[in-house]
């Protein structure tokens, strides 16, 4: 599942149903925290490249730099 297909769903109405402004602010409050995963996600796999990168060229990584990188 993806970000967008949270914001994009409809729910039904009913009689019986949820109360829809509890369900926008929670469903709000999910999008919100995926965005922030994929975000740290897309951030990991920078520096995994950037990492993998300075390996494939067998350049030498001091350890505190390695740090920096994944740290962002």
């Amino acid at each position: 599942m993806r970000t967008e297909d949270i914001v994009n769903k409809v729910f039904t109405r009913s009689f019986m149903g949820y109360d829809i402004e509890q369900v926008d602010r929670f469903l709000d409050d999910v999008i919100e925290c995926l965005e922030a995963y994929e975000a740290e996600k897309r951030e990991m796999l920078a520096a995994m490249e950037y990492l993998l990168g300075k390996l494939e060229k067998g350049q030498k990584l001091p350890l505190g730099e390695m740090r920096k990188a994944i740290e962002g």
